[in-house]
């Protein structure tokens, strides 16, 4: 499974690009980060590259073949988004929720039975959330919600997984798992492609990343390239120390806002 985005830009009507002249590709087995201030055009960038909202110039590929061109359904048996958490949610359990997913991947017209159940109930159990599963969604918080969400992309069992800000609403523990889990499907052959605020997040969990500032470019390429001190002051606006800790794993203090920045 293959995601590229060839000479790729993105404007809003008689607006300054939002994206500019990206080259970008996304593999199974990688775990790929988005990452960039409030504002640079993650969530953009994301349904352009999905084909949601058409590229100005350049265009999307799938495997070799223009995103646009896919059939629906088989471009959504591949491909399991996972949006922004939002308040409202349909009337029915977490159970119920995350079967949609296995619904998309057995057929619409069929009836979930009990391996399909039980494949929920494990997968809930590996999610930390089994006993959200007869929880109606609109009785949820936004992070039990999202949990839910990110379980049902996955009972659709994709190659290409893509979320937006899948750390939204969510304590550290939560965090936590959801990061994991990136981890292990990309080991076990997934392409896995994240937003996130997090520049830490980035810099611990992916193996490439790709970094958009407010005036459409863009920094792509292996994480350890890509997140450093100097392009998060330059991207973020934040004065900041990667240090390593015992066992080799890296982390991110922020310090403090440079002098270019304001609140």
């Amino acid at each position: 499974m293959k995601l590229t985005a060839e000479q790729a830009s993105f404007s809003y009507r008689n607006g300054e690009p939002v994206i500019r002249d990206l080259n970008f590709t996304a593999e199974s087995g990688e775990v790929t980060a988005i990452l960039g201030p409030n504002g640079a055009g993650k969530t953009t960038l994301i349904k352009c590259l999905m084909g949601f909202l058409r590229w100005t110039t350049g265009r999307s590929l799938l495997d070799g073949r223009d995103v646009r061109t896919i059939p629906e359904k088989e471009f959504l048996s591949r491909v399991s988004y996972v949006p922004q958490a939002k308040g409202s949610r349909l009337s029915i359990t977490a159970e119920e929720m995350i079967l949609l997913g296995v619904t998309g991947r057995i057929g619409v017209f069929s009836t979930p039975g009990k391996a399909e159940r039980e494949f929920v109930r494990s997968l809930a159990d590996s999610l930390g959330i089994a006993g959200l599963l007869p929880k109606k969604c609109t009785e949820m918080s936004g992070g039990e919600g999202q949990m839910v969400l990110i379980a049902r992309a996955l009972a659709a069992k994709p190659a290409l997984l893509v979320l937006d800000e899948p750390e939204s609403n969510l304590d550290f523990r939560n965090q936590l798992i959801v990061l994991e889990t990136l981890t292990r499907l990309a080991k076990e052959g997934m392409a896995v492609i994240f937003n996130t605020h997090y520049p830490e997040h980035a810099l611990t969990r992916a193996s490439k990343a790709l970094l958009l500032a407010k005036n459409g470019e863009t920094v792509c390429g292996p994480v350890d390239e890509v997140v450093t001190e100097d392009n998060i002051r330059s991207a973020f606006g934040v004065e900041a120390s990667i240090r390593e800790f015992d066992g080799g794993q890296k982390g991110i203090l922020p310090l403090r806002l440079t002098k270019e920045s304001s609140i």
